[in-house]
């Protein structure tokens, strides 16, 4: 029946506070309720109250509210992935150049 008012998509409150509260940098624990998560999806993105519905047990969102929500977090997991690899590579390319070092020295 929900499907049918135009809200295709479900998730559960629990599901949907551990998926976007990080869009919010928050790291706290957050009671899975409702309000909640209407709160944390206007901090996101600026929706109207017809962009979604609140259930018992989960929040139902149009298609469009929901790829701008995943476009949001791929962006931030993608930065994060490329934070990782530029510290990664700096280690490794410290240690290498290190290790040269020390071969040079040693040959002298």
């Amino acid at each position: 029946r929900i499907r049918k008012e135009g809200y295709p998509v479900r998730i559960t409150f629990d599901n949907f506070i551990k998926r976007y509260k990080i869009l919010l940098g928050l790291t706290n624990q957050i009671k899975a309720d409702g309000e909640n998560c209407i709160a944390i999806l206007k901090q996101i993105v600026p929706v109207s109250r017809g962009t979604y519905s609140i259930g018992l047990t989960k929040l139902f969102i149009k298609e469009n509210l929901y790829h701008t929500l995943d476009s949001k977090r791929d962006g931030l997991m993608l930065m994060a992935s490329l934070t990782l690899q530029r510290y990664a590579r700096g280690f490794f390319a410290r240690k290498r150049y290190t290790k040269l070092r020390r071969t040079i020295i040693l040959l002298q």
